[in-house]
């Protein structure tokens, strides 16, 4: 498995027999000559558990592992570090002089490629680098590495590998790949990092945890796999570097509604309290806001998300202290909805590429739905009644609907033959509104009548919004979809649904691992909130101290390096003191 080309003529592939991926794992059974092996890739999900969910790291068990200067996004200017410290070989891989939060084709360069594994008794773990050709030709001589002699130069990798010796029963070890970035993210000019250095400021004492923490972390992802596929069958029968954009909060909502719906506070504390805009900085990881008044242009959608996702927080919290202390910025933002919500000026909605719109029929309901929210979220009926009078405006006067109100139309008052799928009805079911009656819900075509192209996510919103029989042919759709086997590129939200332009249907298209996937856990959302139960042994690694400091903003986005009084970000030079270090750059 990976033997990528003539360079490795001399190694021979070993044959896949089953492959499987869940939620968390993949999982893969191969055959090399006499021997059955299984590699193993595990990305653990604790969204609760703030120490262990943001560790950068994924975990793959096999007997070799080999990575190149692509994992820093940037293939020349390299320096490369070895170290075996806290009982790990440990190599890193960073962009030599990369200017702090600089970027390639989306990827950061500021920061290290992690390969780790860990010393054992009954392994004899190795080290290597070099071109592929010499270094795979070594481990399949000898089944080891001799560890002297490393080079580096373009096309290079390194190495670690275990040999395990004579086995006759089953035996793992395991590997870390990651990219640590100490420097995460500048949020309005501070530097920031990552919430696990709370506990665990060092790359070795991180990385020992993550290693030491495995079991548990395995335990744990069988458990969500197995609860998320049984769920996930009684129910059926989130582009361009902008950061906490409020057009991608929104449709990512239901599943931190369903895993932990505190992510919806954390995600809205950020901005709720200083300035509610469409993102907090054009290229992250620089969060610098808009002084430069650039922001783009949606102040609907952004002002209707906002009492949304406030008010699904208190619905599946029950906790009201943290609206109460926004209430004055929550009804600034409804008595603009108040306002400009039916005569619509042009902007921008959700789905930004569409270009923007005025009178745009989605966004009314949207700001009748947040209306409605808001009136719920503050106790004051008087909000309640406009969101309400605002939906009598657009569904029973006909408004927003085609002649005949089988559907609702892409904008009004002049295109009755337009349409366009009407997703923003589902936060109004989901959390109990009554802000529409019914028979909108039964209403709604094809995304709209201008593209040949479907978003995933929708679809699951208006899905939960459908009776069982219809809600079920949007799965079925969906799953056509993700399986129909025309993918070249991670999990895309948006896809061509019908040949009327001249494109093949079913093919992904522009959107790649963006978070509005967790837009498919809409129908999983209305069992309830907290609704994955495996996921209820919440935040048992965190220390006390560390737990008291979860609500304080600077936490929100990353701990505040000086906060914790370890180094500033400029000032660690990553001095090793450990008994075997090396280290080379490449120009």
């Amino acid at each position: 498995m990976g033997v990528p080309d003539a360079d490795s003529s001399n190694i021979r592939p070993a044959t896949v027999h089953r492959a499987e991926f869940t939620a968390t794992h993949s999982i893969f059974d191969l055959t090399a000559g006499r021997v059955t092996i299984t590699v193993h890739s595990l990305s653990p999900v604790s969204p609760s558990n703030y120490v262990r969910q943001p560790l950068p790291f994924s975990q793959d068990i096999q007997i070799y592992l080999d990575i190149d200067a692509r994992w820093t996004g940037q293939e020349s200017r390299l320096q490369g570090d070895f170290e075996e410290k806290d009982g790990l070989a440990i190599y890193s891989l960073t962009v030599k002089d990369a200017p702090l939060y600089a970027k390639a084709s989306n990827m950061a360069l500021t920061g290290s490629t992690i390969l780790a594994s860990q010393f054992s008794s009954f392994t004899q773990l190795s080290a290597l680098s070099g071109s592929p050709k010499e270094v795979r030709g070594q481990f399949v001589e000898d089944g080891e590495l001799s560890g002297a002699g490393s080079t580096w130069g373009e096309g290079s990798v390194v190495v670690l590998a275990h040999n395990l010796g004579k086995v006759t029963g089953g035996l793992s070890v395991n590997f870390v790949v990651g990219y640590e970035r100490e420097a995460a993210i500048n949020y309005l000019g501070e530097t920031y990092t990552g919430f696990y250095r709370a506990e665990y400021p060092t790359k070795s004492s991180a990385l020992s945890f993550f290693l030491g923490n495995y079991n548990s972390a395995l335990l744990e992802s069988l458990k969500l796999d197995q609860e998320l596929v049984a769920i996930s069958v009684t129910t059926a029968g989130p582009k361009n570097g902008n950061i906490n954009t409020i057009d991608v909060t929104m449709p990512v909502f239901p599943i931190y509604y369903v895993m932990d719906p505190d992510y919806i506070r954390l995600t809205l504390l950020l901005v709720a309290g200083i300035c509610y805009t469409h993102d907090l900085g054009t290229h992250y990881p620089n969060a610098i806001g808009h002084d430069d008044q650039e922001a783009e242009p949606m102040p609907i959608e952004e002002c209707g998300n906002l009492l949304v996702l406030a008010a699904a927080y208190v619905r599946a919290t029950g906790d009201t202290d943290w609206t109460s202390q926004h209430m004055e910025v929550f009804q600034k933002y409804t008595d603009y909805l108040v306002d400009k919500s039916v005569d619509i000026a042009n902007q921008l909605s959700s789905n930004d590429v569409a270009g923007p719109l005025a009178n745009e029929t989605n966004l009314a309901i949207k700001a009748a739905v947040g209306l409605k929210a808001f009136g719920e979220t503050s106790g004051d009926g008087f909000y309640s009644r406009i969101g309400e009078q605002h939906a009598n405006i657009f569904f029973q006067q006909g408004l927003g609907t085609g002649r005949d109100q089988t559907h609702f139309v892409l904008d009004y008052p002049n295109w009755p033959d337009t349409w366009k799928t009407p997703y923003n009805l589902f936060p109004e079911v989901l959390l109990g509104l009554e802000t529409f009656y019914d028979a909108a819900y039964r209403m709604g075509d094809s995304f709209s009548h201008l593209f040949d192209w479907a978003k995933s996510d929708w679809n699951t919103f208006l899905a939960g919004t459908f009776e069982a029989g219809t809600r079920d042919e949007f799965v079925d759709d969906l799953w056509s979809f993700m399986t129909n086997g025309k993918h070249n590129w991670p999990f895309s939200d948006r896809y061509v649904a019908t040949s009327a332009h001249g494109n093949e249907p079913g093919v992904p298209i522009l959107c790649r691992t963006l978070p509005t996937v967790g837009g498919h856990f809409a129908l999983l959302a209305l069992k309830g909130p907290r609704s994955i139960h495996s996921l209820s042994f919440r935040g048992k690694t965190v220390s006390e101290s560390v737990r008291q400091n979860l609500d304080m903003r600077q936490y929100l986005v990353g701990n505040h390096i000086e906060d914790f009084d370890t180094r500033r970000w400029s000032d660690n030079k990553h001095v090793m003191s450990s008994s075997a270090v090396s280290s080379w750059i490449t120009t």
